[in-house]
């Protein structure tokens, strides 16, 4: 049985296992939630309320 630390694949399999987990807690941190907004007159108030406003579009088309 080799030690940890001269083991390469080891830590290349660590190195992989740690980038998935970045990978996943990244997306589960910046995932773009649905709005609460339910109609076009909803959007337009929000959009004339004064206040600046971020859109974001996304299709799976």
């Amino acid at each position: 049985m080799e030690h940890i630390s001269t083991n390469p694949r080891l830590w290349i399999i660590i190195g992989l296992v740690g980038l998935i987990i970045i990978f996943v807690a990244i997306h589960i941190i910046w995932y773009i939630r649905p709005s609460n907004i339910e109609s076009t007159a909803a959007l337009d108030a929000e959009l004339t309320n004064g206040e600046p406003t971020i859109i974001s579009f996304y299709s799976n088309f």
